[in-house]
């Protein structure tokens, strides 16, 4: 993550980058072994990475949202020469814009491509706590909440500790050193500290409120930032700077359609011969193949046409809506990194 390395100079935080894939001394006997995603088992999602912190009393692994290789990861413990991890923390929800994000897709069918893709990431979880050895395994972050209401399909299928805690009581014989933590509980040696039940934390009602003051919130600081956007020749030349400095790898020929959220600001990309070419127009002319992406509020599209934000960051917050022709359900790994480019 450049970027991060970046933002991090930019701001004068110290920071010191540590060898993945081997043990590295830190301070009091205390160390830590980083197990990088792309490097082994990019299992559902190619950016976060795990590691295992421990000294000769504790041991924790810090599954993040990296859903590791479950043999890798039982060579990197005995690398450590641990026999026992003490608290596991594992990933186990699907948290992702597709298909939620997608056009031409009914209820139905997005209610049904969500529910397997949310499945696959819970039984990875229960896969997690029955082949790892842990005293303590803790189903690990996504405590996430789309700006959407409560009950949307992507505030439904992202799954949350008390989400996967039902999954796994309803389906599987459940272990008592199972324990699912949130913002404020604690547990150490053994004791479990908590400040509010799961019950309590997830009601609708909670929620709802939490969404809605998060909205006041983010209307106020985006006021606050009083973007400009760049006019239709700083656009183009923006794009098309992204659009040649993305890898070749991620190009294929093709017709792709970039619009604002008032449709004022139309871009197409055309990727003929592996060279992208980027054009300001006033109409599309659509072919018959090609990806159209447009974003869902004035806050992103500004963001993004302001140069402030690029499609990657607006994408991880679900901001976007894609329309994929012919099939909205094809998924071409080429053309979707080399949008994250742009």
């Amino acid at each position: 993550r450049e970027n991060l390395k970046s933002i991090l100079r930019e701001n004068n935080i110290p920071f010191t980058p540590h060898p993945t894939n081997q043990i590295v001394h830190l301070e009091n006997d205390i160390k830590i072994y980083g197990i990088f995603n792309r490097e082994r088992g990019g299992i559902f999602n190619y950016v976060d990475s795990s590691c295992i912190v421990f000294d000769d009393q504790c041991s924790v692994y810090h599954g993040n949202d990296h859903f590791v290789d479950i043999q890798h990861l039982a060579e990197v413990i005995k690398a450590c020469g641990i026999s026992e991890i003490d608290y596991a923390m594992f990933g186990f929800s699907y948290v992702n814009w597709y298909p939620f994000c997608l056009e031409g897709l009914s209820d139905d069918n997005m209610s049904k491509e969500a529910y397997e893709k949310s499945k696959i990431n819970l039984d990875f979880g229960v896969e997690f706590i029955n082949t790892v050895d842990a005293k303590f395994y803790i189903p690990n972050g996504a405590s996430l909440v789309h700006y959407s209401n409560w009950d949307s399909l992507v505030n439904t299928y992202s799954a949350s500790p008390k989400d996967f805690m039902d999954y796994y009581s309803k389906n599987y014989k459940v272990k008592e050193n199972v324990v699912a933590l949130l913002s404020g509980d604690s547990i150490y040696d053994g004791k479990i500290v908590r400040e509010k039940s799961l019950k309590s934390t997830y009601e609708p009602s909670v929620i709802q409120d939490g969404i809605n003051c998060f909205n006041k919130k983010r209307k106020t600081h985006f006021d606050s930032l009083k973007i400009k956007v760049y006019d239709t020749n700083e656009i183009e030349k923006l794009i098309n700077h992204r659009a040649k400095n993305a890898s070749k790898e991620y190009t294929t020929d093709q017709d792709l359609f970039i619009e604002s959220y008032d449709g004022k600001i139309k871009v197409h990309i055309k990727i003929k011969n592996g060279e992208p070419s980027a054009k300001v127009v006033d109409s599309f002319e659509y072919s018959e193949k090609y990806h159209r992406l447009s974003f869902i509020d004035k806050e992103s599209s500004d963001l993004y046409f302001s140069n402030l934000y690029d499609l990657e960051a607006l994408t991880g917050g679900r901001r976007i809506s894609l329309e994929r022709y012919p099939d909205p359900l094809e998924y071409c790994k080429k053309t979707w990194y080399f949008l994250h480019s742009l």
